[in-house]
């Protein structure tokens, strides 16, 4: 090759160069993006579980606050009221961080607004029983029992939470699903983005090689 000479650098080859960038450049954004969908499904799915974890309290703190009504109704000492009072206020503490997990989702708050209203007719339910003990004796909470207000009162509060438990555990299946599919895209991203880079750098040396003995067949001439 003459000194001085520009080297001459097939179209293939800068079709290639082009290609090299445009694919770097989008399998860098894919993988980013993908990284940082499965982060947030991460936490989706964690917020989910610490979901199912709160409400999964909220009926044993409940049968707490029968158990300490009944000690209350064969003891008369009124200790067991304020141990109801503190169940009832750690149930409040469980809905509460529910809600904040269930921020932004209308179908989640409405139905923790749901919740709370079936909470508070059995909170009723038992400070009825516990009044009418007070007022009347046992034959008077014996008669506040068997209206059936209470028994009522938890059979909706029952039914209430296991409709929310069962839409947040087919809510977490889904999230669960996207999160490892968004997790193996981000981890398939860089060796896809690898392969296409070398074989596209494959490409261009051979067209640079094969411009390069063409040129010089044509200056032997």
């Amino acid at each position: 090759m003459a000194a001085g000479k520009t080297p001459f650098i097939p179209l293939n080859a800068w079709v290639a160069a082009v290609g090299l960038a445009a694919v770097m450049v989008f399998g860098s954004a894919l993988s980013f993006l993908q990284n940082q969908r499965a982060e947030q499904l991460a936490v989706s799915v964690a917020e989910t579980y610490r979901g199912l974890a709160e409400l999964d309290t909220i009926l044993p703190l409940v049968s707490e606050m029968e158990d300490d009504l009944r000690m209350f109704l064969a003891t008369g000492d009124r200790q067991f009221l304020s141990m109801s009072e503190q169940a009832r206020i750690a149930i409040d503490g469980h809905v509460r961080a529910y809600e904040v997990l269930a921020n932004g989702d209308t179908v989640r708050r409405a139905a923790t607004g749901e919740l709370r209203h079936r909470l508070r007719e059995r909170e009723l339910a038992i400070g009825a029983t516990a009044q009418a003990y007070l007022d009347g004796g046992s034959a008077a909470a014996l008669d506040q029992i068997r209206s059936g207000r209470g028994r009522a009162a938890i059979e909706a509060l029952d039914e209430q939470l296991r409709r929310m438990k069962q839409r947040d555990r087919d809510e977490l299946s889904v999230r669960v699903t996207a999160a490892q599919r968004a997790a193996r895209l981000a981890a398939w991203a860089p060796v896809a983005t690898a392969t296409a880079a070398l074989l596209i750098l494959a490409l261009a040396l051979r067209a640079l090689r094969r411009a390069a003995r063409v040129r010089e067949d044509a200056e032997s001439r």
